[in-house]
């Protein structure tokens, strides 16, 4: 289903989010597989979103941000697909989707780290 939704959609350059950004490697965001996920409900669960993103294509794993202190749920996670075809599809049909009451917003990511979980806040 992915490469077929692949196929109908066009592949947008570089997120604005990382398009002016000097130290970032522009040409991983080309061939990465990771999406951003923004803006999500605390209550949103790993298996929420790996149900959601499942329709776009094969999902390696789901990391759910946490607050670093707390270790709950703090709004946003990272969804690793087994190939770029599948983040692009999700990018571009899953932006905007309303996910337990709030609107989401799905980026191509540079890729998951360990430690990026926690985000770049102090909370």
């Amino acid at each position: 289903m992915a490469k077929e939704l692949y196929s109908k959609t066009k592949e947008e350059e570089i997120s604005p989010y990382y398009k002016y950004k000097e130290n970032i490697d522009k040409e991983i965001l080309k061939i990465s597989s990771t999406v951003y996920i923004g803006n999500l409900s605390y209550n949103t669960t790993e298996a929420q979103l790996y149900q959601l993103f499942s329709f776009c294509g094969k999902i390696k794993r789901v990391i759910l941000g946490l607050n670093r202190f707390t270790k709950e749920p703090c709004g946003f996670a990272f969804v690793e697909y087994l190939n770029r075809e599948s983040a692009v599809v999700s990018k571009n049909t899953l932006t905007g989707f309303n996910l337990n009451g709030k609107v989401i917003k799905v980026d191509i990511d540079l890729g998951f780290e360990e430690g990026r979980q926690y985000g770049r806040g102090n909370g």
